[in-house]
């Protein structure tokens, strides 16, 4: 049993390739702790039924964003609305190599979700379009 949960869990796929996709979530992107996609990273999600704001806490250097009809924002603040004191940061469909705003790096909260439907935002980053032949499988 535990050789058959080894080789299952070294089988999962990672991003972009068998991405996570139910009834309740599914899989966005990813963001990278150092720029051009390398450090550690860290998949998004997207929530179905109503954009929730999840908690992130991490510095982001780069971002790969795979769905085409999505858009995330990223919050420097303590919830998903954009203030004097929150700023949002949203990245559309496609791979930031090298995040860089006014504000730092450092994000405490984002939504995925339909673009039209994000709300407000300080910035928009400039991506480029996804190259989905440097996915990676998970392993």
């Amino acid at each position: 049993m535990t050789i058959s949960f080894l080789v299952l869990a070294m089988a999962l796929p990672g991003p972009h390739r068998g991405m996570v996709d139910n009834d309740s979530i599914r899989d966005v992107g990813e963001i990278y702790t150092k720029p051009d996609f390398s450090g550690n990273r860290k998949f998004i999600f997207e929530t179905k039924s109503t954009p929730e704001c999840l908690p992130l806490f991490a510095e982001i250097a780069s971002i790969r964003i795979c769905k085409t009809d999505v858009a995330c924002t990223f919050y420097t603040g303590v919830s998903c609305s954009a203030d004097r004191s929150n700023h949002a940061v949203r990245v559309g469909c496609g791979d930031v190599a090298n995040v860089t705003t006014p504000w730092g790096k450092y994000f405490k909260y984002y939504r995925c979700g339909a673009a039209e439907k994000q709300g407000v935002m300080d910035i928009e980053l400039a991506t480029e379009p996804h190259d989905d032949s440097n996915d990676e499988e998970a392993m």
